[in-house]
């Protein structure tokens, strides 16, 4: 149902202006703002702009890291429309035994998980 799609679209994009956020410089200082506190490594005299990249490019989606900034972006517009076809019962959720989802465990959890099931 489009609607159902538009409404929830229109929702994530008027947001960010509800808090007076309108360019993607605003965005990351916002981000930067918020989130520096919880980046000790991140150095000082970083603006909160250069914070909010830094947080973006180690934080988030990193396994494309070398990737220019739009592939995290185009995954994270296929992750929102699989979200919305989640709600809309178009699909079924993923079970987490699911080899797409065996590249979100790292080897040491899978050889814990192994050890434990001995």
């Amino acid at each position: 149902d489009d609607a159902f799609v538009t409404a929830r679209t229109e929702m994530l994009l008027m947001q960010p202006q509800r808090v007076g956020l309108f360019t993607q410089e605003q965005c990351l200082a916002y981000i930067g703002a918020r989130f520096r506190v919880a980046l000790a490594t991140v150095p000082t005299e970083f603006t909160d702009v250069q914070v909010g990249r830094y947080l973006l490019r180690r934080f988030v989606l990193v396994h494309l890291a070398g990737k220019p900034p739009r592939a995290k972006f185009d995954v994270l517009v296929v992750m929102v429309q699989k979200l919305f076809a989640l709600v809309r019962g178009d699909i079924v959720a993923e079970s987490t035994d699911a080899v797409t989802a065996q590249e979100v465990l790292l080897g040491g959890h899978l050889y814990a998980a192994d050890l434990h099931a001995e």
